[in-house]
């Protein structure tokens, strides 16, 4: 079961990572996109300007911190991640070309993590009274016996005789 779990994630985090280096590219490609629209803009109507006073904002790449849990708890709620990136260029919005370059995006926010599910051990009734003798005299057999409470689940202990 465990095995399944873990191949379900490898596959999702594959399929997750293909996304998002798509998304990258075409953003990437908007984003050149709307800098030559912005620049030929500019050109037409502030040709007086230099054309070379675009200082777009620049932010490094996120770090990530520790996750607030090491699995999702029983009602299936996974961990908080708080990402941050620290501004790298800052536009100069004392000129004109410097107001109208990209202001700086958010340099924190907060994602989901390890929202796989936390183990889950088995867990036993306590065990019944001893049955009644199976023979009246001599070398009889007694027994009692108690069942699973709750199954192991998510890689947790299964069922044992203990």
């Amino acid at each position: 079961e465990l095995s399944a779990a873990l191949q379900h994630l490898i596959e999702r985090n594959a399929s997750q990572a293909e996304e998002c280096s798509q998304l990258k590219a075409r953003l990437q490609e908007e984003t050149a996109n709307v800098v030559r629209a912005r620049k030929a803009a500019f050109a037409q109507f502030f040709a007086s300007e230099p054309q070379d006073g675009f200082k777009d904002c620049e932010v490094g790449d996120w770090s990530t911190g520790p996750c607030s849990k090491p699995c999702a708890d029983s009602e299936g709620h996974p961990g908080q991640q708080v990402m941050t990136r620290s501004v790298v260029t800052k536009p100069d919005t004392s000129t004109l070309p410097g107001r109208l370059s990209a202001a700086c995006p958010a340099t924190e926010q907060t994602v989901q993590c390890n929202d796989i599910p936390c183990p889950v051990d088995c867990e036993m009734t306590e065990w019944s009274e001893w049955a009644g003798c199976s023979r009246q005299c001599g070398a009889g057999e007694q027994y009692r016996t108690r069942t699973p409470r709750r199954i192991g689940l998510h890689g947790g202990r299964s069922l044992g005789g203990a």
